[in-house]
């Protein structure tokens, strides 16, 4: 076999390696499109039995969370959690420290803020705002869909390379 009867063979499978690569990132960004999904129809059943409050933060606790790579290495991050004070439907007033935490905080002592709860849960209360609800299912799919408009981008800017080529060799 001569060289040049080989070239049509390693186009051949260099297009198939190609656009399979360029499949690569439309299966990742669906998959994280998928779980965006996921995380937005979970947050919403979680929403329907809560019960809206209005509260107040009274505190900021700054809180250490440790992520060791190696033993003996100090804490990694330090953030400020809000402690807010509400006065459930019961009449009891509640006090909670919210589950998400930022550097620098996200409110002030003071502040008001609105507060969700489910009436049997009360202690699980938690600060009601776009970040802490839609935040991350917001990302999973902007993610997502960036890398599945990549994946399609390639496949179609391959195609459109393909097309156009001119055979050579009379072929």
């Amino acid at each position: 076999l001569a060289p040049t009867d080989l070239m049509p063979s390693i186009s051949r499978l260099l297009s198939a390696s190609i656009s399979s690569f360029a499949i690569i990132p439309f299966m990742v960004g669906s998959l994280a499109v998928g779980y965006g999904c996921h995380l937005t129809l979970q947050t919403h059943q979680q929403l329907q039995p809560l019960v809206a409050a209005n509260g107040r933060v009274v505190e900021n606790q700054l809180k250490s969370h440790r992520k060791r790579i190696r033993k003996n290495e100090s804490p990694s991050l330090s953030v400020y959690h809000p402690i807010v004070e509400f006065t459930a439907q019961n009449g009891k007033v509640i006090r909670f420290t919210d589950a998400v935490g930022t550097d620098p905080p996200d409110y002030q002592i003071g502040d008001r803020v609105s507060v969700l709860y489910h009436p049997q849960l009360i202690q699980n209360a938690q600060i009601q705002s776009w970040k802490r609800l839609w935040f991350f299912p917001t990302i999973a799919i902007g993610v997502g869909g960036i890398a599945i408009l990549a994946g399609v981008g390639a496949l179609c800017q391959y195609q459109h390379t393909q097309a156009t080529q001119v055979p050579s060799n009379g072929e």
